[in-house]
């Protein structure tokens, strides 16, 4: 019986420390420089397109933008901050989407597939006239 509580006490302990320590330190060290190096190689950057879910205001009065990306659901608030061209065009390309709801915008992307993160993040878009 003291083995099981033993156990139970480290694997309580084992995720906790993954979501207080490992998981932020990843998010905001690792992506960011893993997504800078995939983004160097041309071959890494794909094409695909935006489309406008909806949006929705959360408590603290923000709009959060949900559309999708070659089939993956992405809201605005799980992008990371990289230095991609896309970074200092945020606010264009939400009005945009919205605006043109019915529409897609082209995109280049990222994708990262490493251990058990399987995400895309938008490089930059391209808005047709």
């Amino acid at each position: 019986m003291n083995n099981i509580k033993y156990s139970l006490f480290l694997l309580g302990f084992l995720i906790i420390f993954v979501q207080l320590v490992v998981l932020p330190i990843n998010e905001f060290f690792i992506l960011p420089a893993y997504m800078d190096y995939k983004s160097k190689n041309i071959k890494n950057i794909k094409k695909g397109y935006a489309c406008y879910k909806g949006k929705y205001k959360t408590k603290s009065g923000n709009y959060v933008y949900e559309y999708t990306v070659d089939n993956s659901n992405i809201t605005s608030f799980s992008g990371l901050k990289v230095d991609f061209p896309f970074l200092y065009k945020r606010g264009e390309f939400f009005k945009k989407l919205e605006i043109n709801n019915s529409k897609c915008i082209f995109v280049d992307y990222v994708e990262i597939n490493y251990f058990f993160i399987k995400k895309k993040y938008i490089y930059d878009f391209i808005f047709y006239k």
